[in-house]
């Protein structure tokens, strides 16, 4: 382990590039998301999606390009934490950092080669003349007299939309990217968060968070509280939080949370003796004289004493 000098040095030398980078990924990802969606709109199907897409190529490739950038930013503040935690920790395995580089960057190229995929289907997609479309209209039209239903016709181009989406050359390529990036990403920010925490890095909470945050990046609608998870530490990171770091980014080493329970040791370790009994207030009052009650216990000492007074 390095010396807390060393590693407080090397912290705030690269602190500001992480906390920008933290944050600055986050903008650029939804600015990716609205450079790509222009023009496109929210298409239902893959079928119309892939028919908006051919005629915004440069849009949608420029968009999957600064997502794809923001993506693999977000390694450089979970890099930084992970090696924040690793100069305060015995427990920790350096050779871990590699998962935690490579998970931001594979799902940041697959996303880019994923969007280059669909722009190739696009090109390829001529609607209702394309001959899949076309064969699948056929073979539900059959021997039968009745039309062809709007639904039928829907579900032959959504089909056949999708079939030529993943014969595509890259689609393979980009999917074992994304997967294999989406797991790395995982495991490194469980491992980071789990072990910044229990450094004293990061609270119960934003640790706890911080583990979960894997899981929320694979479903779309939580990958907002993901993100929101990156600004924090980006904040976090520079020293821009309004209630302060916690003790062990100054200290240099880890400071642990307490156990439930645990009594801290700046906290006062006095302990009053005496039993749990309860007194009887009014046992005080009396005079010498007829003792009431007995003389066991709690209220008996106390007379005793005022006895021997």
């Amino acid at each position: 382990m390095n010396s807390q000098s060393e590693i407080l040095e090397r912290e705030k030398r690269w602190s500001l590039i992480a906390g920008i980078a933290s944050v600055g990924a986050v903008a650029l990802f939804f600015i990716g998301q609205i450079v790509g969606r222009s023009g496109v709109g929210s298409p239902e199907g893959t079928a119309d999606f892939l028919a908006a897409l051919s005629g915004h190529h440069s849009t949608a490739m420029l968009g999957a390009v600064i997502q794809g950038i923001a993506t693999v930013l977000l390694a450089v503040p979970l890099a930084y934490l992970f090696f924040a935690a690793l100069g305060r920790s015995d427990r920790m395995r350096r050779g871990l950092i590699a998962v935690v580089i490579a998970g931001p960057l594979f799902v940041g190229i697959g996303s880019i080669i994923s969007t280059s995929s669909l722009l190739s289907a696009a090109d390829q997609w001529k609607g209702d003349q394309t001959p899949a479309v076309v064969k699948c209209i056929d073979e539900a039209q059959g021997d039968s007299a009745d039309e062809v239903t709007e639904e039928q016709k829907d579900t032959c181009r959504d089909d056949a939309a999708t079939d030529l989406r993943n014969d595509q050359s890259l689609t393979n390529l980009a999917v074992g990217l994304s997967l294999s990036g989406a797991l790395g990403f995982l495991i490194a920010l469980m491992y980071t968060s789990l072990n910044a925490m229990r450094v004293g890095l990061l609270t119960r909470f934003w640790g706890s968070l911080g583990m979960a945050v894997g899981v929320l990046l694979i479903f779309p609608v939580l990958q907002y509280v993901a993100l929101a998870w990156f600004i924090f530490l980006g904040f976090l990171i520079v020293g821009w939080l309004p209630g302060g770091r916690p003790e062990a980014w100054s200290a240099g080493v880890a400071v642990p949370w307490p156990v439930p329970g645990e009594i801290r040791q700046d906290q006062d370790e006095t302990v009053i003796e005496g039993s749990a009994e309860e007194v009887d207030p009014s046992a005080g009052d009396l005079e010498a004289g007829e003792p009431e009650g007995s003389d066991e216990g709690p209220q008996g000492e106390l007379r005793k004493r005022k006895k021997r007074n």
